[in-house]
């Protein structure tokens, strides 16, 4: 599964509340380096390297809560959804 595609949907999808509702936006991060349910590491504690695939992820959430750029939508990320696997 290409995670940095659906953090990109999921964060551009709820950056809107961030400035209509004043949500802030995290990510919550519980260093845990293994799959499974609640696997939400993205940088190792001890040493601050990136963990799995999160080197590509934590940009590209941080470009869907920040971008200024009006052509980076909702669809256009939506455009260049991976197949199916």
């Amino acid at each position: 599964m290409q995670w940095g595609y659906w953090d990109g949907v999921a964060t551009i999808t709820a950056a809107p509340f961030q400035t209509l509702a004043g949500v802030p936006m995290f990510v919550w991060d519980n260093n845990a380096k293994d799959a499974g349910n609640e696997s939400n590491g993205y940088i190792d504690h001890a040493d601050g390297s990136w963990l799995n695939d999160s080197e590509t992820m934590v940009p590209t959430m941080l470009k869907a809560c920040t971008s200024t750029d009006a052509s980076y939508t909702f669809q256009s990320i939506w455009a260049k959804a991976p197949a199916a696997e």
